[in-house]
C-alpha cells in the first residue's frame, strides 16, 4: 500500500498516513513491522522500507518512564503536603510545653497520642519519601 510518512528533523517517523493523493509516498506492507508500544517512533524511512533503531527505542522508553516517574513523584509530594499539618501540629504542641518539671513526661504523652492517632499516616509518609528518593535515583 502507499503511505505518506511524516518524520521529525532527525528522520524518525512521527506518523504514517494512508494516501493515494500525494507524490512523496512510500510503498510498504505495514504487517512487516511492529508498530506497537511507541515502536513506530524508532523507525527511520529507508528506500521503500522502515529501519528500526533499537537505541532510539530505548531512549523513547527511558523518556516515557521519566515522565511517569515525575507524575508519581508529584502525586507523592502532594500527599506529603496534605499531611504536613500533622507534623506542624505535633511540633507546635511540643514547643508550647512550658513546665520544665513535667516536660519529658508531657512530650512522651504527646508522642504516644500522635503515634496512636496518626500511625498509618506517619508510616505512609515515610514510604512516600522513600519512594520519591527511589524514583529520583
Amino acid at each position: 500500500m502507499k503511505y505518506y510518512i511524516v518524520t521529525d528533523s532527525q528522520g524518525y517517523v512521527l506518523t504514517i498516513q494512508h494516501t493515494n493523493t500525494v507524490k512523496d509516498y512510500v510503498e510498504l506492507n505495514l504487517d512487516d513491522y511492529d508498530l506497537s508500544n511507541d515502536r513506530i517512533y524508532a523507525y527511520k524511512v529507508g528506500k521503500n522500507e522502515l529501519l528500526f533503531d533499537p537505541k532510539r527505542y530505548e531512549e523513547i522508553q527511558a523518556e516515557k518512564q521519566k515522565v511517569l516517574n515525575n507524575k508519581e513523584i508529584a502525586e507523592l509530594q502532594k500527599k506529603l503536603q496534605e499531611t504536613d499539618y500533622i507534623i506542624l501540629k505535633w511540633g507546635e504542641e511540643i514547643i508550647s510545653l512550658d513546665n520544665a518539671l513535667t516536660w519529658i513526661a508531657d512530650v512522651i504523652k504527646i508522642n504516644i497520642r500522635y503515634i496512636k492517632e496518626y500511625k498509618e499516616v506517619l508510616k505512609n509518609r515515610k514510604k512516600w519519601r522513600e519512594r520519591i528518593e527511589e524514583l529520583n535515583d
